[in-house]
């Protein structure tokens, strides 16, 4: 999977084949599509494009909704940031990175989780690229979101971003956390993979 930013993202990704998940609760009366061309798709080896050529495109649906025209938000400060909804919380990690705040950044992730992203943290080169990265990130927009099994996906792009990104988040007693336990899912490497490469993202019809 394509990564744009290692402390930002950490996760961080003719024919057509079809897969239908409708999982979720939320949004079920809206999908989304996402259809990406298999080589575009991040995880090479995934079943989903199992005999499929380079040039078919490939497309799953999840429930969700897209905005038209995208959530604009700019940094909130520490004290007005919180956790109570996807957005939200998409809201308060942007806020975390633009500040470059060490503890607030890991308060945005799941416990079982901080411990690795301490590691990229204490990393002085990739902080220092990161900060540089977010100092030209004055906003962000939110497109859409969607939702997969247990977890809340987010579509943001900030500005100077050619094209939204999927942040994930999984509820917790604290609030929605971002987490990478979907990684190395294929269905989800579809939606980043679609996303990340300007294909077809659409509410489903």
């Amino acid at each position: 999977m394509k990564i744009l930013s290692a402390l930002a993202l950490v996760i961080g990704f003719a024919g057509s084949c079809c897969f239908d998940l409708r999982g979720s609760t939320a949004a079920a009366n809206e999908e989304i599509l996402f259809g990406v061309k298999v080589s575009d798709v991040g995880l090479q080896n995934s079943s989903l494009i199992k005999g499929k050529q380079p040039a078919d495109w490939i497309e799953i649906r999840l429930p969700g909704h897209l905005y038209n025209p995208s959530k604009r938000f700019s940094p909130a400060s520490k004290q007005a940031a919180n956790w109570n909804t996807p957005v939200e919380a998409a809201i308060a990690d942007f806020s975390a990175f633009k500040a470059d705040d060490k503890d607030w950044i890991l308060e945005d992730f799941v416990p079982a989780e901080r411990a690795n992203i301490v590691g990229l943290l204490n990393d002085k080169s990739a902080r220092e690229k990161n900060k540089a990265l977010f100092e030209h990130r004055t906003e962000r927009f939110i497109t859409g979101e969607a939702n997969y099994k247990e977890y809340s996906i987010v579509f943001v792009r900030d500005l100077g971003q050619a094209h939204p990104v999927p942040l994930v988040f999984k509820k917790t007693p604290s609030g929605y956390k971002r987490t990478n336990a979907l990684s190395g899912d294929e269905t989800f490497d579809i939606v980043f993979s679609a996303l990340n490469s300007g294909g077809n993202v659409a509410t489903a019809k």
